[in-house]
């Protein structure tokens, strides 16, 4: 999970999600690792935070996190240059904010540890002997965000390109069991 710096509020919702979404299918298949796959089987994009689950064949998850955070800072300053435009936004004013954009503050990462949240953003339902309040809010939550891979796997498109297992794959799960 990644939780965005104070830099987010420089943009409107919307576009901060989009930002975050451009990134992320950016760095699916780049060929700064060689051809080796990044693979997103799971996400959501929260006003704050960014969880993702994802698979990677050789390269390690700290490799392209600063892809991700690269392709987000060009985009915060591809669009603060095209802020300048405006009027009433100085030179001045666009320069700081361009200058107080460390990659290192771009967002806290943290270990997404929510079984739940995992199972409900990679196409699988997670059903309870007994009614919970937070395991309904969360469905209700992911049930109702543009931006969550959940989209894909009830026969949507979502803005960010997923990695879905193929649909013989549970059943030769179950057979090897």
């Amino acid at each position: 999970m990644l939780r965005a710096g104070p830099w987010r509020r420089m943009f409107p919702e919307l576009q901060y999600k989009f930002m975050i979404a451009s990134a992320l299918n950016e760095c699916i298949g780049h060929e700064e690792f060689g051809g080796r796959k990044f693979l997103i089987t799971g996400y959501l994009l929260t006003n704050r935070r960014i969880y993702i689950v994802c698979k990677t064949r050789f390269t390690a998850i700290e490799s392209i996190l600063d892809l991700f955070y690269r392709k987000i800072k060009r985009a915060i300053r591809h669009d603060l240059r095209r802020r300048n435009w405006l009027p009433g936004y100085s030179i001045a004013e666009r320069s700081k904010e361009i200058a107080g954009i460390n990659e290192e503050e771009l967002f806290e990462k943290f270990r997404l540890t929510n079984d739940w949240l995992i199972q409900l953003i990679t196409g699988h339902d997670v059903a309870l002997g007994y009614y919970d309040p937070k395991l309904e809010k969360l469905k209700k939550i992911i049930q109702h965000e543009q931006f969550c891979s959940a989209i894909d796997y009830s026969g949507g498109e979502s803005p960010v390109i997923i990695s879905k297992p193929h649909p013989n794959e549970k059943k030769r799960k179950k057979q090897k069991k």
